[in-house]
């Protein structure tokens, strides 16, 4: 940022332009402007609403008023912040300097969520690119942006999206030129759901359908994901594993039912292993 002098020469006033806004500082007085106004701070009525309190937690920015929204004098981890209160209902935008793209926080309890799993709702910030007809779903934190799921509003049938780990940190145009590589979350009522179901909440167990049409389901509370392959749910995370038919261990865990059996695959050694989860077991 360069800064020059404003008016005559003798002048104590100096102006500065970065990220779209006008800056002016006057070294005697200490006084600063942007875009003409004195910079403040966010009011309690958005400190204290809960969609701010979930996404910022107790953080306060510096702001001036632009077209009737409280606007971030400084980009905050590379990003600008627009807010506006009214009536209640908070409207932030987060936009990116460098790209132009803008996008707004979605409450996690509205009509719009849908059928999404409670954990995609519960544990997850959510984006809004309107000009993209897509839904970034990242972490709670404004600054967690890395994006775990993709949720496409404009095309009914593309969905929920769920982005690989090594791609996360992907920029917007690289995630939406790969939305159809990406494995789609998916409504499964099976008998591969009622196993698992009694292992794990059905509504913590992700059914994911790949572009080839192969059925995975994955358990992000434990780590565990199940390809169906030939008829079996072959665990990805225990190599050479696979759930039994039979899942019942008679006589051996009395009173207690929350578990999965786990074979080795055919041709392999008869080696049994017995999953429980960690902690409370019901």
């Amino acid at each position: 940022t360069r800064w020059q002098k404003g008016g005559s020469i003798q002048t104590q006033c100096f102006v500065s332009r970065d990220y779209g806004k006008t800056y002016l500082l006057n070294v005697m007085s200490g006084t600063v402007l942007i875009n003409g106004s004195p910079p403040s701070q966010l009011p309690r009525s958005i400190l204290d609403h809960p969609l701010y309190k979930r996404t910022f937690a107790n953080r306060n920015f510096e702001v001036v008023e632009d077209g009737g929204f409280l606007v971030t004098c400084t980009p905050v981890f590379d990003r600008h912040y627009r807010f506006l209160e009214l009536s209640g209902d908070l409207q932030v935008l987060e936009a990116d300097p460098n790209t132009g793209e803008t996008m707004e926080l979605l409450g996690s309890a509205g009509d719009w969520t849908g059928t999404l799993p409670s954990r995609l709702r519960s544990m997850h910030s959510h984006w809004l690119l309107r000009d993209r007809n897509i839904v970034l779903v990242r972490g709670i934190g404004f600054n967690d942006r890395d994006v775990s799921f993709v949720i496409v509003t404009g095309t009914p049938d593309r969905g929920v999206k769920c982005v690989d780990k090594h791609l996360q940190q992907k920029n917007i145009e690289q995630l939406q030129n790969l939305l159809d590589e990406m494995d789609t979350l998916v409504i499964c009522r099976s008998k591969a759901m009622d196993v698992l179901a009694k292992f794990e909440d059905r509504r913590f167990i992700h059914p994911l359908r790949n572009c080839q049409s192969q059925l995975r389901f994955f358990l992000p509370r434990y780590n565990l994901t199940f390809q169906s392959r030939n008829g079996a749910l072959h665990c990805q995370e225990i190599v050479g594993y696979k759930l039994l038919p039979e899942q019942y261990v008679n006589g051996t865990f009395r009173g207690i039912m929350q578990y999965l059996v786990l074979g080795r695959d055919v041709g392999k050694s008869s080696k049994t292993v017995i999953l429980f989860p960690q902690g409370v077991v019901r």
